[in-house]
């Protein structure tokens, strides 16, 4: 399963550089840089502000592939012993990677909906963005802490 969703954030990551790379021409002077709790942008820039979000999509991919690869067990909602421990490391590094993925292509989304904006072609991330993330990823979160105390 780790693998597959390294393989999906590779994959955000590609679309988040690709879609950047593929609409630059196509950019006004200026692209929404922020967006309000409504999704409506509130704040706009110059469009080489867009490099930040593949930028920060693979600064995250990055640090956090490294601390799963090189990193050791850090604090845990349940007691490590011997006999969980391994059960408990990979419920770590499952929650890691997709938390990842999840945040990977948040960063691809924000960036293409930013470019649709900027071209004409939408007016914002709509009202669910916010809910439907926060539900996505607090979500995925709830359910590895309710693995991890099912596995101790």
């Amino acid at each position: 399963m780790t693998q597959i969703l390294n393989l999906l954030s590779l994959l955000g990551l590609a679309a988040n550089f690709g879609t950047l790379l593929m609409q630059w021409s196509m950019l006004p002077d200026k692209v929404p840089v922020h967006f309000n709790i409504m999704g409506t942008p509130d704040r706009w820039g110059g469009k080489s502000t867009l490099i930040l979000m593949p930028v920060i999509a693979f600064s995250t991919y990055l640090i956090v592939t490294l601390a799963v690869h090189f990193g050791r067990p850090g604090n845990s909602l349940v007691a490590i012993t011997p006999e969980n421990a391994e059960r408990q490391a990979e419920v770590t590094v499952k929650l890691t990677s997709w938390i990842k993925t999840e945040i990977v292509w948040l960063f691809a989304f924000i960036e293409w909906q930013s470019i649709q904006v900027a071209i004409g072609r939408a007016t914002g991330l709509t009202w669910q963005f916010l809910p439907v993330t926060l539900l996505v990823i607090f979500g995925t979160i709830g359910y590895y802490i309710w693995l991890s105390y099912q596995l101790r």
